[in-house]
């Protein structure tokens, strides 16, 4: 749902009008809100890991600079060292970063 002209928005979850504030952003929202306030979606965060805490231990997200940045990495990694077009200072540099 839309927030309003008087900052305020209603809540698809607790069904509750709060100001904006109360929502995190989303920049692919309509309005640029999540849809689920803040405390809603504290609930849903706390209730997905008690039941699923054994999953969200054994499978912790990637560290760093982000999950993609490392696919990228492998795949570009793999893949441009041994093409005929990369220069040797850059095959020098992926030989490095591979160690």
């Amino acid at each position: 749902m839309l927030a309003s002209i008087n900052g305020m928005k209603i809540c698809n979850r607790c069904g509750v009008e709060k100001p904006i504030i109360e929502f995190n952003k989303n920049k692919g929202g309509e309005d640029g809100l999540y849809c689920w306030c803040k405390a809603c979606t504290h609930k849903n965060s706390v209730k997905y890991y008690s039941e699923n805490k054994e999953h969200v231990v054994n499978n912790p997200r990637p560290k760093g600079r982000g999950f993609w940045s490392c696919i990228v990495g492998l795949i570009f990694s793999s893949v441009r060292s041994d093409s005929p077009h990369t220069s040797s200072t850059h095959r020098a540099r992926l030989a490095r970063s591979s160690l």
